[in-house]
């Protein structure tokens, strides 16, 4: 009977469920909230969302206004003749709310899969769980003007005692990143950022930079391009390139579909991923 139980437990837990999981629980909120927006459509201000791409935007979400940005993202680490290194992120939502012109508050949560297959011991270890909260705010600092970029500042930190342990750490960490973006012409933009994060465990920075260049292709049809990079203080940097593509069925819904891949022997070999942002008018 035991034998039974733990067999249907895993079946339920396993990599592959989880991932159609989290595809079908997407989907069915995607059409919740296209179903909702419908009814609350109106005049509001362009959606200006933080995903699927790495850099940040400049500017902060309406007052009064909350939006909802989540995803899943399937990151290829390694794969080899002797081994698999798989990261999942089953799913990562941050909440944004604005306080004022001027500042939003930010909320991040994710729900996060490691799994390590060694093919030589036919063997693989998993560890799935929550990853910490994330606490932050953006700060709108200057409106572009001209060839003056927009700025915002985004300082915000990782509660470690909100993780499952095998991601978490010991104290809280945390970070800043300045947001950039310049307007090129009516149908391209660009987007760039500088970041450091500060790991109190291993007392060493993660330096970082991205820049996005993206394309309005119509009305409510989008693309980007993107390079970033990481910077470790202890450890060798890695450089990846990405690129995703943006729709918008109606004026505060936008669906997400991203790729990328590592461009040194030290980054990452792919990574996939999909979501959602939403608005939600006040």
């Amino acid at each position: 009977m035991m034998f039974i139980v733990k067999k249907y437990i895993f079946f339920f837990i396993s990599r592959d469920n989880l991932i159609a999981y989290s595809i079908v629980s997407v989907m069915l909120i995607v059409l919740l909230v296209f179903n909702v927006s419908i009814v609350l459509a109106n005049t509001k201000p362009e959606l200006l969302t933080d995903r699927p791409d790495i850099t940040e935007s400049a500017t902060v979400v309406p007052f009064r206004c909350l939006q909802i940005e989540s995803g899943f993202i399937y990151e290829n680490i390694l794969r080899s003749p002797t081994q698999d290194l798989t990261f999942i992120t089953f799913n990562t939502t941050l909440f944004r709310y604005g306080v004022s012109k001027l500042i939003e508050l930010r909320l991040g949560i994710e729900y996060l899969g490691n799994y390590n297959n060694n093919k030589v011991m036919m063997s693989e270890i998993s560890e799935i769980g929550t990853g910490p909260l994330y606490l932050g705010m953006k700060i709108q600092v200057t409106k572009e003007n001209g060839w003056l970029p927009e700025i915002a500042a985004i300082p915000g930190i990782n509660l470690p005692f909100t993780a499952y342990r095998p991601f978490s750490s010991h104290n809280i960490e945390p970070e800043i990143v300045f947001a950039f973006s310049n307007t090129l012409n009516d149908w391209l933009s660009l987007g760039y950022n500088l970041g450091s994060k500060y790991f109190h465990d291993s007392k060493s920075f993660l330096y970082w930079y991205s820049m996005a260049l993206g394309a309005d292709l119509s009305g409510n049809f989008g693309t980007y391009i993107e390079l970033n990079s990481y910077f470790p203080s202890i450890s060798r940097a890695t450089h990846y390139l990405n690129s995703g593509f943006v729709f918008l069925p109606v004026h505060n819904l936008q669906l997400d579909c991203s790729g990328g891949i590592g461009l040194d022997s030290f980054s990452s070999d792919f990574h996939w991923g999909f979501g959602f942002s939403w608005r939600i008018p006040d």
